[in-house]
C-alpha cells in the first residue's frame, strides 16, 4: 500500500493542478495526504529517504542554494519527525536532498552536489557514509546537470528497474554531458532509455524553469502523472514513459505554471510505501 504526500501548500498555490492531481490517484484507488505546516512546496527534498528495507533516513536539508539567502524556505526538522508514521527515523548531519537520490531496491544514484553541500567531509566518506546508512549494494555518483543550481538527479535520470534506467535525451542540448553519463552507467552496468529532453531558457525569480523535463515525474506502483508544457514533444515523452512502465496508468499534467519554480511532479511528491 502506498499514500502519497504533498505540502499543504500545494493546493494553496496550484489548486487546479493539485486537483487533477488527485483526482487520477483517487481513480486509481492511491491514496494521498498533506503534509502540514511546511514551508515550501518542494516536499521531496526535505522528507526523509525510505530504503529497500522500509526504514527511513532523515539527512539534513539545507543545501548551498537556499543557504545565505531562503532560509525561510526550510521546513525544520522537528515538524517533519513529528509525524506519526517516522518515529524512529535515523538522522543524519549529511546535506542531501531527497531530489538527490534516486533508489531501486539496493542501487542509488546521486550526483556530485553532495560534495559541494558537504566539503567538512571527504569524498570516500562521504560515499560510504551513504552507503551505509541506505543500506546500498551500488552507489553510484554522476556529476551535475550543466546549469542545474539544485544538481538534483531526479531530473537527469529514474529507474525503470534494476538494470534500466531512464535518461533524458542530451544528444541535441548537452552532448559533451550525455556522453559522460553513458561512459558512467554502462560501468554500472545499466542499460539507458532516452526520454525526450527540451529545457526551457527562461528564469522566474531567479529560479532557472524546469519546462521541458519529462522525467522529473510522479510515480507509485500503479500510477504515473507525467508533466506536460503545451510543447510538441509532450505525447512522444508520455509515450516513452507508458512503454517503459505497461503496467501502470499513465497521463500527463499540464505544469507549465509549476515548472516555473524550478521543479515539477517528483519534487512536488512524496511517495510512503507501508
Amino acid at each position: 500500500m502506498e499514500t502519497v504526500y504533498f505540502s499543504n501548500l500545494l493546493p494553496l498555490r496550484f489548486p487546479s493542478l493539485f486537483f487533477e492531481i488527485t483526482k487520477f490517484l483517487e481513480e486509481h484507488d492511491v491514496s494521498f495526504a498533506l503534509i502540514p505546516d511546511t514551508k515550501d512546496i518542494w516536499c521531496r527534498d526535505y522528507m526523509p529517504v525510505q530504503t529497500a528495507s522500509s526504514k527511513f533516513m532523515k539527512f539534513r536539508y539545507f543545501p548551498n542554494y537556499l543557504q545565505g539567502k531562503k532560509e525561510n524556505l526550510v521546513t525544520s526538522e522537528e515538524t517533519i519527525l513529528s509525524l506519526p508514521f517516522l518515529t524512529g527515523t535515523v538522522v543524519s548531519e549529511i546535506i542531501l536532498d531527497g531530489g538527490n537520490v534516486v533508489l531501486h531496491g539496493r542501487k542509488c544514484i546521486i550526483t556530485e552536489q553532495i560534495f559541494r553541500d558537504n566539503s567538512n567531509f571527504s569524498s570516500e566518506l562521504l560515499k560510504e557514509e551513504v552507503k551505509s546508512l541506505l543500506n546500498l549494494e551500488q552507489l553510484i555518483i554522476i556529476p551535475s546537470e550543466p546549469g542545474d543550481i539544485t544538481g538534483h538527479v531526479d531530473g537527469v535520470a529514474r529507474f525503470v528497474d534494476s538494470n534500466l534506467l531512464l535518461v533524458n535525451d542530451y544528444s541535441l542540448v548537452d552532448p559533451k554531458y550525455g556522453s559522460v553519463l553513458n561512459e558512467i552507467f554502462s560501468e554500472a552496468n545499466l542499460k539507458l532509455v532516452k526520454i525526450p529532453y527540451q529545457p526551457s531558457d527562461e528564469i522566474y525569480d531567479g529560479e532557472p524553469s524546469a519546462g521541458g523535463n519529462y522525467i522529473n515525474f510522479l510515480q507509485t506502483d500503479n500510477v504515473i502523472l507525467v508533466p506536460a508544457y503545451n510543447l510538441p514533444i509532450d505525447n512522444q515523452a508520455l509515450y516513452v514513459i507508458k512503454q517503459c512502465f505497461p503496467n501502470s496508468a499513465a497521463i500527463s499534467v499540464n505544469c507549465a505554471d509549476l515548472a516555473k519554480g524550478g521543479g515539477v511532479l517528483n519534487c512536488v511528491s512524496w511517495v510512503l510505501k507501508s
